[in-house]
């Protein structure tokens, strides 16, 4: 009886050893990732599977695949710059499964390539750049608007910029416009179909002083006198080191212009002056002044001049300065009639009431002698008027008188 047990408990263990063990089902997700505009593959799209966090790049021809993948449910997550991400539920039953992903551009704008420039407080600092990209398959038009007082200039500030391209942009800031402590902005770059912004920093740091630039005077071709005002406290607390001006071609001058320096004065709000030379004729200059103390440097308004031989006062263009000395009246005329002066061939004596317009003018045209000018108003046979620019006083003088001569001519 116990060999029948013993045979029947052997022959059930040997039946359940050879059971096969169950064998897990292993497939493959694959499919191919399309642009939905042009229906054409998108290669280079990154797709990533969870769980199990792997990823794959897709191909040339857009197609990707993951091996290996266990029975369950899993998500695709397709990603490419440019485009906007999808993801798509995947159930695996135990057989390969293709799964297709659409993706949709994104609208097409140019991006800045950070957030914010920040021009600090140091006021040699008016200069910064950022880049703008298109990140997009098409060329956009693109322009940036600003109504910002202390932003100077921007450079360029529109454009067309071809797809997968980068465009620098140069910002420029006037410092002599910003208000004490920080200044903020925001600038725009707008394309075809939105807009990105960048934020501009600059800070002034308090320094106790007052500058303004005044109108440059004593211009000529060669040479000018540049003009400002300083203010401090009476108990002279913050009572500048240095004082002067910066001059350049640039409209900023503070930005690489020339510096030079003028005498504080003794008072503690009072005028100053400087004279420059070499100049270039029929140049655009731009004057900024400028004091500094311990605390800090505050800088002016800009002003502009054009270093010429002739000034322009109401249509009148003036020459810079007198002929060499006082002449008689046909002789002065002569002078006036063969003057070449900026390349021009009408200049003239001017009349007596251009004079006047001379005289009330005469510091910021400059050059004038404190002695009597040739006018072309006849006051009788021979007889010329003129006016002496010590004090306002019309003469008639006969033409064998010697005045001095500055030339006019008008404006066309």
């Amino acid at each position: 009886m116990n060999r029948v047990i013993y045979l029947l408990l052997a022959i059930s263990l040997t039946v359940g050893g050879c059971k096969k063990k169950e064998e897990k089902t292993e497939v493959s997700i694959s499919g191919t990732v399309i642009d939905k505009s042009t229906g054409e593959p998108i290669p280079v799209v990154n797709i990533k599977i969870s769980p199990g966090e792997n990823s794959t790049v897709t191909g040339s021809d857009g197609f990707f695949q993951f091996d290996n993948i266990e029975n369950g449910d899993y998500t695709l997550t397709a990603s490419k710059e440019g485009y906007k991400d999808v993801s798509v539920s995947v159930t695996v039953s135990g057989s390969n499964v293709k799964k297709d992903i659409t993706l949709q551009r994104e609208a097409a704008i140019v991006n800045v390539d950070r957030d914010e420039l920040d021009f600090g407080s140091e006021t040699s600092v008016t200069q910064l750049s950022f880049s703008i990209v298109n990140s997009s398959r098409e060329d956009l038009a693109w322009s940036i608007t600003t109504d910002c007082e202390w932003i100077a200039s921007i450079t360029p500030n529109s454009g067309t910029l071809q797809f997968g391209k980068t465009q620098p942009i140069q910002v420029t800031i006037n410092r002599g416009a910003l208000t004490e402590g920080n200044n903020t902005t925001v600038i725009n770059v707008v394309s075809s179909n939105g807009r990105s912004e960048i934020t501009l920093k600059a800070e002034k740091i308090f320094c106790g002083l007052s500058v303004k630039t005044y109108e440059v005077t004593e211009i000529s071709a060669t040479s000018a006198n540049l003009n400002g005002e300083i203010m401090w406290d009476e108990n002279n607390i913050y009572k500048p080191s240095e004082i002067g001006f910066y001059y350049s071609t640039n409209s900023i001058p503070t930005n690489g212009g020339t510096k030079v320096t003028a005498t504080v004065p003794l008072d503690y709000w009072d005028d100053f002056e400087t004279t420059i030379s070499g100049l270039t004729n029929q140049t655009t200059y731009y004057v900024q002044a400028f004091a500094t103390n311990k605390f800090g440097t505050e800088i002016g308004n800009i002003v502009s001049f054009v270093a010429r031989d002739f000034v322009i006062f109401g249509g009148l263009a003036i020459q810079s300065s007198d002929a060499t000395t006082s002449f008689t009246w046909e002789i002065a005329d002569n002078i006036c009639n063969n003057s070449r002066v900026g390349g021009y061939s009408d200049w003239r004596l001017p009349t007596i009431n251009e004079l006047n317009i001379m005289y009330a003018n005469q510091n910021s045209i400059g050059g004038f002698t404190k002695e009597q000018y040739w006018s072309s108003t006849s006051c009788g046979d021979n007889l010329y008027q003129t006016l002496w620019f010590d004090y306002v006083s019309i003469k008639c003088e006969p033409s064998s008188f010697y005045g001095y001569v500055r030339c006019v001519r008008t404006m066309p």
